[in-house]
């Protein structure tokens, strides 16, 4: 989490260099990624001597958003995560009022446990008085879903292009 964190303050205080905005920063990610990029919404921004709204917009696909079911699966031998680690490392467990909008993706094909969990998050997210946004993607599996990024009527590039949109 740190790693990303440090690429996202990295490229906020670079990114002029290269021309592009640091008010236009958007984090989207997939699976484990998307779990990294929900996991953004939550960093002190302080820390990196950077403004509360560094990130302007979430876009996750796919994710895990709660740690503990993996902690009960044929995995956790291997990955050994404890319950200070459910709590702390869980998006789901960390949702907190935000002016953040959030973009939670999944396929239609996708498993029910990552299926419940986009459906958890996004519930938790809006409960909390957050705008929030469901995209579940037709006859998509958990990673046939990304084809939507190949063109620019693709459900997942309308998606990315509609957080940026709604800043302005």
């Amino acid at each position: 989490m740190r790693q990303v964190q440090s690429a996202v303050a990295w490229t906020a205080k670079n990114i002029s260099h290269y021309n592009g905005d640091p008010q236009r920063i958007f984090v989207a990610g997939h699976s484990a990624g998307a779990h990294l990029a929900a996991m953004t919404i939550n960093t002190n921004w302080d820390d990196y001597a950077l403004p509360r709204n560094t990130v302007k917009g979430i876009l996750a696909i796919s994710g895990l958003y709660d740690l503990e079911p993996v902690s009960q699966t044929f995995i956790q031998p291997s990955v050994r995560i404890t319950a200070e680690q459910i709590l702390i490392s869980s998006p789901m467990r960390l949702i907190h009022k935000n002016d953040l909008p959030l973009i939670i993706a999944w396929g239609e094909t996708e498993t029910s446990a990552f299926k419940k969990q986009s459906g958890n998050y996004l519930h938790g997210w809006k409960r909390a008085g957050n705008t929030g946004h469901a995209l579940m993607v037709p006859k998509a599996d958990h990673f046939s879903i990304l084809g939507e990024f190949e063109t620019p009527d693709g459900l997942l590039t309308k998606a990315a292009l509609s957080l940026l949109e709604s800043t302005y």
